[in-house]
């Protein structure tokens, strides 16, 4: 079975050395609260960030979170 707290502690060295999946890989982690505390304000700063810098994955994430008003996103507007 996958180490998720092992993970979690890589993808954060990688969200920190600026590497972009990094961003978005432990972003998601901290929201959904895999491999540690559950940390949705942290988490949703660093999707923010990837999908401000344009990551396929992250912009489908956010958009998703605003329309559904889960991860620690609220909902947009209609």
């Amino acid at each position: 079975p996958p180490d998720m707290a092992r993970a979690r502690r890589w993808y954060r060295r990688a969200a920190q050395a600026g590497d972009l999946r990094g961003c978005f890989e432990y972003g998601l982690m901290l929201s959904l609260g895999e491999g540690g505390a559950a940390r949705p304000a942290a988490g949703r700063l660093l999707l923010e960030r990837a999908a401000k810098q344009r990551d396929l994955d992250a912009l489908k994430v956010v958009a998703e979170a605003y329309r559904t008003g889960t991860l620690g996103f609220t909902r947009s507007l209609p």
